[in-house]
């Protein structure tokens, strides 16, 4: 006899319902979604010099690393900032799908950096696609998976 404890229905129950699930938890999107885009940042910056518009000329690669470096920190950097007010606006509105987070990341990196070239014009805009757009999409997208 185990006292505490029901090892059976009481009389006129059914069965016992099923333990609802736990609901999945909305912490650590904005850190995974940053995470993704340096990662698809750091890939991006070392397949460059294998895309055409970005032959190495000769350069040293000592110099291409620490071009590159602060190219990505300069990115993450950005990137941090967009993606939060980003976050920010599309949890005040209500909208959680991966897809919108992915769009509205990577319109808004796209229109910041595209206002850096018509305003300074020493930022390439092919490059701004392959190291800031790209990344920004896909760190959006991770980001809007884990707001839902």
């Amino acid at each position: 006899m185990s006292f505490g404890r029901r090892t059976t229905a009481p009389a006129g129950v059914g069965a016992s319902r099923p333990v609802a699930e736990a609901p999945r938890t909305r912490r650590g999107g904005y850190w995974l979604g940053l995470l993704a885009n340096a990662a698809v940042a750091i890939l991006t910056m070392a397949v460059m010099p294998f895309i055409s518009q970005f032959k190495l000329n000769g350069s040293r690669i000592e110099t291409l690393i620490a071009v590159g470096g602060i190219a990505i920190l300069n990115v993450v950097a950005v990137a941090a900032v967009i993606t939060l007010l980003v976050d920010f606006a599309l949890r005040g509105l209500g909208w959680r799908k991966p897809w919108v987070y992915a769009l509205v990341c990577a319109a808004v990196v796209f229109a910041f950096y595209l206002a850096m070239t018509l305003a300074g014009g020493s930022i390439n805009p092919i490059f701004a696609l392959y190291v800031a757009v790209w990344p920004a999409a896909v760190g959006g997208w991770v980001m809007g998976l884990y707001r839902r």
